[in-house]
């Protein structure tokens, strides 16, 4: 189904981001609007508190082609700032604005337009000129292979560890939360960024206001992931285990660590990925070995089962944990209910729990937890043997779930470190023969309560974007490369076939690393891009 941007305009906000009731026996509704955060189509990473990577929005469909410069619009940001850009709420002239930031700045443009309204800087580190970003994009697209790598791997290494960044959200106030640390301080904060002048886009950004994490909180690691409950308490993650709630006005808090963090921490990074939250408390971490739901009662944070709390062990072969964030399955009255994630097993596996009680009649699988609703290995070729890992993670509408890949069809050159690693990797892409191919939807169905592969697909090349899914186009939306030229990609949700591909460019600046790739309000496509410096927006002439 096609709708046009003129009658998206006029479908109103509650069609659009309030889900539906579901239907029993058919597809689950769509996440319901969580109160607290703003109506949008994308105000939070991951577009919900589910996690699904879920839009709405009509996007583009095509046909294919080479896009003129004058159909890109680069919007220079400063470092991981454009990791992710939100979309707000309507304002009361009608407009939303895009907020991004979370580095040296935190910037508010004209959602339309991409007119930046205001700058706030943070003040605490180097501002990087719009002229020195550009001077860094540029060596960039002179370089090839290890001096490539070295170069962006030296310029990104130090705000590396801001990408709790990405995970920031906007409330109902159209007030921005985000995660802030300084690089080279031991010190963290959440921090509330608004409008100077309430209702009016184009004020100043003013700091309303900030928690200073305690130390003991922290527990010898950094904060990860920002999220929000749905009776509209904050929660946050740090990458040692430690699972805090705390309200909005930070007045109040609760904490409780996660179970494993003393028999199997991985190093600094036990938690390495963001959490989703439903909507009856029930907030979902994959750790080291172990997947779980922590119970948010109202009152305290709970492992018990008697609460509705469980945690389950998984395949730890890489001894690097799950790479994916959870990604809750299954909304409405009747529907399965289910969390996501990829496993670490050598060949990774797709996983599903049940994320509520498990139903009395479900048997299980043989040589699994019975929590375990189903497992679907991963491939992307006709190789079932090799192994297979992702940092990506599933993206889902109704009982469908995406993923794509991202190891490069070749070896890369071994880097020292991780770090290093995914780095050249995800900058080897645009090298003869070296952009990885493929992606996988799988599919749960609750008449047979079976999850199989849905379709595999190695026909197009998925880098290192966040992919979404468009309800209203049917499409997945993913950066791409084909021929050594960069690609908008979009992917028929039902079928798995290139609908149709764009072509960007060859320069870095449209390299992405761990960026979304979605629909904007307006129908155009908006990625974050150049490893988080600033943003492209793709919108064909008509």
């Amino acid at each position: 189904m096609k709708l046009s941007i003129q009658l998206l305009s006029v479908i109103s906000i509650a069609a659009l981001f309030g889900g539906t009731s579901g239907a029993i026996g058919g597809e689950p509704a769509s996440p319901p609007q969580n109160p607290h955060i703003a109506e949008s189509p994308w105000p939070m990473a991951h577009a919900n508190p589910g996690q699904s990577d879920y839009n709405p929005v009509a996007g583009l469909t095509g046909p294919s082609r080479m896009l003129k410069p004058s159909e890109l619009k680069w919007v220079p940001l400063g470092p991981v700032n454009a990791w992710e850009i939100l979309y707000s709420a309507p304002y009361p002239d009608g407009r939303r604005v895009i907020w991004s930031g979370g580095g040296d700045r935190i910037i508010k443009l004209d959602a339309e337009t991409l007119e930046v309204l205001s700058t706030h800087t943070t003040g605490e580190e180097k501002f990087l000129t719009e002229r020195e970003i550009e001077q860094y994009v540029s060596k960039a697209d002179s370089l090839s292979g290890q001096p490539l790598y070295d170069h962006v791997f030296e310029t990104w290494m130090p705000a590396i560890y801001r990408v709790a960044s990405f995970y920031k959200f906007i409330d109902n106030n159209n007030d921005l939360y985000l995660l802030y640390s300084r690089i080279g301080s031991p010190q963290q904060y959440i921090r509330v960024y608004g409008d100077a002048v309430e209702g009016d886009p184009e004020s100043d950004i003013v700091l309303k206001r900030q928690w200073k994490i305690p130390q003991s909180l922290l527990a010898g690691g950094n904060t990860f992931s920002l999220n929000v409950t749905h009776d509209g308490w904050l929660s946050l993650v740090t990458t040692s285990g430690m699972l805090v709630v705390i309200d909005k006005m930070f007045k109040e808090h609760h904490h409780i660590l996660l179970p494993g963090s003393d028999a199997d921490n991985i190093g600094p990074w036990f938690v390495r990925n963001g959490m989703a939250n439903d909507d009856k408390g029930g907030i979902y971490v994959v750790s080291g070995s172990h997947m779980q739901r922590v119970q948010w009662t109202g009152k305290k944070l709970s492992l018990s089962p008697e609460d509705g709390a469980w945690v389950v062990t998984y395949p730890n072969e890489n001894h690097r944990g799950s790479g994916t964030t959870p990604t809750l399955m299954g909304w409405g009255e009747g529907s399965d209910r289910l969390v996501l994630i990829g496993d670490a097993s050598r060949r990774l596996n797709f996983v599903a729990y049940w994320r509520d009680e498990i139903p009395a009649d479900w048997k299980g699988i043989e040589g699994q937890p019975r929590r375990v609703a189903g497992i679907v290995p991963v491939s992307f070729d006709d190789d079932e043997e090799k192994p297979v890992q992702t940092e990506s993670s599933p993206i889902v509408k109704g009982y469908g779930a995406f993923i794509g890949n991202m190891e490069p069809a070749k070896a890369v050159i071994k880097q020292d470190g991780q770090g290093r690693q995914l780095t050249a990797d995800l900058y080897s892409y645009l090298l003869p023969g070296y952009a990885p191919r493929g992606g996988i939807k799988t599919q749960w169905d609750p008449k047979t309560r079976t999850f199989e592969r849905a379709w595999v697909s190695s026909d197009y090349s998925v880098t290192g974007s966040v992919c979404s899914i468009s309800g209203a186009s049917n499409l997945i939306y993913c950066l791409g490369v084909r021929d050594g030229i960069y690609t908008l990609e979009g992917i028929d949700w039902d079928s798995g076939e290139s609908a149709f591909h764009y072509g960007l460019g060859s320069s870095h600046r449209y390299t992405i690393m761990g960026g979304a790739v979605r629909a904007a309000p307006n129908g155009a496509v908006d990625c974050a891009c150049a490893g988080g410096l600033g943003m492209v927006r793709i919108q064909p002439n008509k």
